[in-house]
């Protein structure tokens, strides 16, 4: 103290004596109580670590509300939390693999305190990350003149990439399959007794259609369902559905078919595609979904004021099993089991008018003929098509897809039909061999004994062998068109001599 006053002394200790206490202070701007505290220290030895020396002290002060406010901008009264990035970053990688909803069980059930706010923020973030990284690659596919360019410049690399069809002032038209996958339909479906071959449009894929067909392979017996395994056949994809587009489609096929070729072919009821068909494929037998035609009738039913029982009625007279309309013995059953019909249609004329111009033209040479000469033993619906639908839509999770993504899908899809076809030879797998076709089974001894040439060689010679026909396969009679009459089909030796091998123009005759 000097003349009363007191005066501090400043002290001169060392430099690296002197260590400096840092601290930062927030609160909750609703509850002033609760505190945050940062404590840092500067100014450590040297001999401590850098890693100690970066470490913080965070202290809260106070009691937590168990209460929130809402946000003061917010415009909802639920209180917002802010959620880690790293998770929010974490779940939208996941979701590029994942359906969104898989995810954000996976967080809940791992630790509900640091899983995503809903939904809607992890599949906001994987939309901001994709948009993102298109503007970062300049290269990116913007439009669909992107998607063209890098479909084109594929045509040659891809194996499943046959055809691109680039017409003016249309967009284009991609036709997709495997070699491999087009000789086992030509193997499964050729001739009277093949598989039916059936074709359908699905939608929900992206910003356009795919029509895709489908077949049972009648060599291959499903564990699961102890049926035919439904197959993925070729498709198209394309953005219209006109008659010219399908009928690009269909020529391609035709023409890898051959023309000739003797198939049974089944779809909806759309106008451009079984235009195309009857075009393309004039030596077919034409199939129509009989669950379409009766859905249609009965959706036309109901809307125009038919009761439950009188619709069930109609539809039992002509779907009733054996005693109904398609399945007529004849052309001359057929038309008086329609007589019979008439009461029906009197009541109803609005349904009257629709059975003439729409039903009617439809069930006699689309239904009842195909079951009347043996094509069919049962009425044909198009559920091999849908389950095709289904299982491309599943491979995409449900989700919109720019198409050269959806190729490599569907190219994915022909190459793990083709490991299920190669894994049931050594008994392994989802499927196994019909028991028709045993005799091409090994065991998996020699099959990894077997070099991949060999693998391939007895894989091709499985593949290109035809099963033989089944019972239900077999049609044994022919029926004639205008009366219940049937006749056994004759031998290929009748009318022919004892032992002749030539054909009868250049078959020698001689005069004894």
């Amino acid at each position: 103290m000097i003349n009363g006053a007191i005066i501090y002394e400043p002290l001169f200790p060392q430099p690296s004596s002197v260590l400096t206490l840092h601290r930062y202070y927030t609160k909750l701007m609703e509850y002033n109580t609760f505190k945050k505290r940062i404590t840092t220290i500067a100014g450590l030895p040297e001999f401590i670590s850098v890693e100690k020396k970066m470490l913080a002290i965070v202290e809260y002060c106070g009691t937590m509300p168990t209460k929130l406010k809402k946000h003061g901008n917010s415009k909802k009264s639920e209180p917002y939390i802010r959620t880690d990035p790293k998770v929010i970053q974490r779940a939208a990688e996941m979701a590029e693999h994942e359906k969104v909803s898989n995810v954000m069980t996976k967080h809940m059930e791992d630790n509900s305190f640091t899983a995503p706010k809903s939904t809607r923020q992890i599949n906001d973030k994987r939309f901001r990350n994709r948009k993102r990284k298109r503007e970062e690659n300049m290269n990116s596919r913007i439009n669909i003149a992107d998607d063209v360019v890098s479909v084109l410049s594929e045509l040659h690399s891809n194996p499943v990439i046959q055809e691109i069809i680039l017409t003016k002032y249309k967009k284009p038209v991609v036709i997709v399959y495997s070699n491999q996958q087009m000789d086992d339909m030509i193997r499964t479906c050729e001739g009277d007794d093949g598989s039916v071959l059936g074709v359908d449009r699905t939608f929900n894929l992206g910003n356009f259609y795919v029509t895709v067909f489908s077949y049972k392979i009648r060599c291959l017996i499903s564990n699961r369902t102890k049926d035919f395994p439904v197959m993925f056949g070729p498709c198209m994809i394309h953005f219209d559905a006109e008659e010219e587009t399908n009928g690009n489609f269909f020529s391609h096929v035709s023409d890898r078919l051959g023309q000739k070729t003797r198939l049974t072919i089944g779809s909806d009821e759309e106008k451009s595609m079984t235009n195309a068909f009857k075009a393309k494929f004039p030596h077919a037998n034409f199939l129509l979904c009989t669950k379409h035609i009766h859905e249609n009738i009965r959706r036309h039913l109901q809307e125009n004021g038919a009761g439950v029982q009188a619709r069930k009625c109609i539809l039992r007279v002509i779907f009733g099993k054996n005693d109904g309309i398609i399945f007529s013995a004849d052309d001359t059953e057929f038309d008086y089991r329609c007589q019979n019909f008439e009461p029906y249609l009197q009541q109803l004329p609005v349904f009257k008018s629709y059975w003439q111009r729409f039903v009617l033209c439809k069930i006699k040479p689309y239904v009842f003929r195909p079951l009347r000469d043996g094509v069919i033993s049962v009425p044909w619906t198009n559920n091999n098509s849908e389950s095709m639908n289904h299982k491309l839509k599943a491979a995409v999770n449900w989700d919109r897809n720019k198409f050269p993504e959806l190729i490599e899908v569907i190219g994915t899809i022909y190459k793990n039909q083709i490991l299920f076809l190669r894994c049931a030879l050594f008994s392994k797998g989802d499927w196994r061999i019909a028991p028709s076709m045993e005799h091409h089974v090994i065991t998996q001894l020699v099959w990894h004994g077997m070099s991949q040439m060999e693998k391939d060689r007895h894989v091709h010679k499985f593949m290109m062998a035809k099963p033989p026909l089944t019972t239900a396969t077999k049609s044994r009679y022919f029926s004639a068109s205008n009366i219940a009459f049937k006749c056994p089909k004759a031998s290929g030796n009748v009318g022919k001599k004892p032992c002749q091998r030539k054909r009868p123009a250049s078959e020698r005759t001689k005069t004894l």
